[in-house]
């Protein structure tokens, strides 16, 4: 192949490119949405739940005509968690999340590939996801359910999973007698104004 027609290949393949594909670029910041965690306390079953802000990041959806592809990476500020009782929060923060040395996780998501364009639909998209967590200095991979929906100009994304903390080298929290459960279920959801296609 030519100089000539190598230039004339590399033209049409940029072309095809733009004119077939589209990158939506979402920037996530901390009032965006929130952080939620379920953990379940023994011997009462008692059920804990925490809220913290929005992660902040970056959230790419690739679309064409004929599939979507969504995939992400956040950062969350551990020390914005509040469970209700604030000694306890102190507890969990200081003695077990240890945030003073490792004060962020980070939520990194592959791709997730959906059949239609969803900035354009007004249904609910649903699909599992995978990824990675890096919390506690230890990184694990993850799968969880997402979901994505279309309300006026917002564009609404819950993600859910659950993650073990043994696996993250986290002491088992303790406070007041009750001692949580190694499963915690997380949530995130996100806000954000729906991109133009």
């Amino acid at each position: 192949m030519n100089l000539i027609k190598k230039l004339v290949f590399v033209f049409c393949m940029m072309f095809w490119v733009q004119a077939f594909a589209k990158n939506n670029n979402i920037l996530v910041k901390k009032n965006n949405g929130t952080v939620n965690f379920f953990a379940i306390g023994n011997p009462s079953s008692l059920r804990i739940n925490g809220v913290g802000v929005s992660p902040e990041g970056s959230l790419d959806i690739i679309h064409d005509e004929k599939s979507s592809k969504v995939l992400g990476s956040f950062s969350f500020d551990l020390n914005s968690l509040n469970s209700g009782i604030e000694m306890r929060d102190s507890h969990m923060k200081e003695k077990y999340l240890e945030t003073e040395k490792f004060p962020t996780s980070k939520l990194t998501i592959d791709p997730i590939s959906f059949s239609e364009n969803i900035l354009k639909s007004k249904n609910k998209n649903q699909s599992e996801f995978k990824g990675s967590l890096n919390l506690h200095g230890e990184e694990k991979p993850i799968i969880g359910n997402s979901e994505f929906l279309i309300k006026d100009d917002q564009l609404k994304i819950i993600a859910k999973f659950k993650i073990k903390s043994s696996d993250f080298k986290i002491e088992t929290p303790s406070f007041a007698g009750i001692t949580l459960g190694d499963e915690i279920e997380i949530e995130v959801e996100l806000n954000v104004l729906n991109p133009k296609v």
